[in-house]
């Protein structure tokens, strides 16, 4: 990642292969993200961590045990808040954890579904939660609806000037743009186009 202030030069911090892009909250230039860190059989350690720069941990350094695995998790800023999301290997659930902007721990929900952690992200007033193939919608990270869908989503993204959202997702060789006006309660497919091709079409957290 790169960074750069109103003077100076630019910046580079890298992550590790454990380590998730960060998550920044824009009033205060703050830079949250989560490792995982192996702590023996069956269990990892997730670490949130926040800072004034990214990949830093002098703002907090939070931890807690899981089953989760190396990979299988992800962050996201929005609404005044940190959501982590991952999935735990033990009982195959996945679960969110809600952060404060300081980094201070509000609380905790189990999403019961034994699918695969895919998709999160902030988007026009909502966090998006993908996980093998259906699609969840919360304003605090703790309380989800499940939305009419079902999917690999790539990204969903907002357009102003349409003032609707955008779902981009694919099937085998297809990606399909879907879009919703009523913040995802229904979606409408406008393509769906064959690329001939699927080595980039599977979404990384």
């Amino acid at each position: 990642i790169m960074t750069k202030g109103a003077t100076g030069s630019w910046s580079i911090s890298f992550s590790n292969s454990n380590q998730t892009n960060v998550a920044v909250d824009p009033a205060t230039g703050r830079y949250a993200s989560v490792r995982a860190q192996w702590s023996g059989n069956p269990a990892h350690r997730l670490y949130f961590q926040l800072g004034d720069s990214p990949y830093s941990t002098n703002l907090k350094n939070d931890s807690w045990t899981t089953s989760g695995n190396g990979s299988r998790h992800a962050i996201a800023f929005g609404n005044n808040v940190y959501v982590v999301s991952w999935k735990n290997n033990q009982d195959n659930k996945n679960y969110s954890r809600v952060f404060d902007a300081d980094g201070n721990y509000i609380n905790q929900i189990s999403h019961g579904e034994y699918m695969t952690l895919k998709y999160l992200k902030f988007v026009k007033d909502y966090f998006w939660l993908g996980m093998s193939g259906n699609l969840y919608r919360s304003s605090d990270g703790l309380n989800w609806t499940q939305l009419n869908f079902d999917g690999d989503i790539i990204d969903i993204r907002y357009d102003l000037s349409k003032n609707e959202y955008q779902l981009h997702a694919y099937s085998d060789y297809n990606i399909m743009v879907y879009t919703s006006n009523n913040s995802g309660a229904t979606w409408v497919l406008e393509i769906d186009k064959s690329t001939g091709y699927a080595d980039d079409l599977y979404p990384k957290l």
